[in-house]
């Protein structure tokens, strides 16, 4: 077993290794960023962002707003639009659903927008938030929340304490998110 915290422990099997020492600074292998992993950090991701968007939104909308707006946050459409902002797009290896029209269009000259990224970019938005709450705790994945997620919002960017900010693609990598 694993401890986390003080009141949470997780068995070593379902822990990718970087979470127990600095090899999140490698290059990802299978032996330790497994897909059971990413499921898990995708969907401690979604309950991450569905807990700090309540915080976040229960004294500034009306009660029959709050539970749509707070199922925005976990729409993947709309948190990969807001990955694609931040460049989380560029990290990605992935291939797109309409890939043998866009070779096609390629070679004709002409331009095809890639099925499939919005979606892709949304779930490793959801496990991204799930990993840095996982690695770095509560702190670290609700600053990145409100730095990152809320002023990118579509609807609720107008409650941001700060205005946008421009990151490059690197932001993702460091730990001072």
């Amino acid at each position: 077993m694993f401890k986390v915290s003080s009141q949470q422990t997780y068995n070593n099997d379902i822990l990718p290794e970087f979470a127990r020492s600095n090899r999140y600074q490698e290059k990802p292998t299978k032996e330790y960023l497994t897909e059971d992993y990413e499921r898990f950090a995708k969907n401690i991701g979604r309950c991450v962002i569905q807990t700090f968007a309540a915080e976040f939104l229960i004294d500034k909308v009306s009660t029959e707003q709050l539970q749509k707006r707070i199922e925005s946050y976990k729409d993947t459409s709309i948190v990969g639009t807001i990955g694609k902002q931040i460049g989380l797009n560029k990290l990605l290896r992935w291939v797109p659903v309409n890939l043998e029209e866009i070779k096609k269009a390629e070679l004709s000259g002409s331009y095809v927008k890639p099925i499939g990224q919005k979606h892709v970019t949304g779930r490793a938005m959801l496990a991204l938030v799930g990993a840095i709450y996982h690695d770095q705790g509560a702190f670290a994945a609700k600053k990145f929340f409100h730095r990152h997620i809320i002023p990118r919002h579509p609807t609720d960017h107008i409650f941001a304490d700060k205005p946008i900010l421009q990151f490059d693609n690197s932001i993702l990598l460091k730990t001072d998110l």
